[in-house]
């Protein structure tokens, strides 16, 4: 029996969607579970358990991206104005996001290299078996035309019968 206040796919993507533009504008995860509750209809505390149970695990990339993308609008503020400090926090937080992106996409090319290397094996057994098959054809071939021989059937001074 399902329950009435399931969480659902569109509950999900609402409440991924929400936080993650709260934590690339600078705000707190808190003020989003509060927004998500009410647009959603439930508490904010249901809004946090459902993200750090289930749903943030699903959107590591979109939050060290949306981590990246909240620094670099500070780096691109600060630039412009005169003070050009930053917080320890906003150094640690772009490099821990940076790091995070640099094994997402070391993980990815492993990925792919696997899938490379599967692939190279897959199409070296298949050439194998390509040539398996030719040499078995080419016997079967043999000695099917040594029986048509044996049998006479390339004797050339035979006529056709009618």
């Amino acid at each position: 029996m399902k329950r009435k206040d399931e969480w659902n796919i569109e509950d999900d993507f609402i409440l991924a969607d929400i936080v993650l533009s709260y934590i690339k504008y600078g705000k707190t995860q808190l003020q989003a579970f509060n927004d998500v509750g009410e647009k959603l209809s439930r508490t904010s505390a249901a809004c946090g358990f459902r993200w750090n149970s289930n749903v943030r695990h699903r959107y590591k990339d979109a939050i060290a991206n949306a981590k990246t993308e909240k620094l670099n609008s500070k780096l691109k503020s600060a630039s412009n104005s005169k003070d050009n400090t930053f917080s320890f926090d906003d150094v640690i937080t772009y490099l821990l996001a940076a790091k995070d992106e640099l094994q997402r996409l070391n993980r990815e090319k492993e990925a792919i290299a696997q899938k490379i290397q599967n692939v190279s094996l897959e199409i070296e057994i298949k050439r194998s078996e390509m040539t398996s098959d030719t040499i078995q054809n080419t016997q079967a071939l043999a000695m099917i035309l040594s029986k048509a021989a044996v049998l006479g059937a390339f004797e050339r001074n035979k006529k056709p019968a009618i």
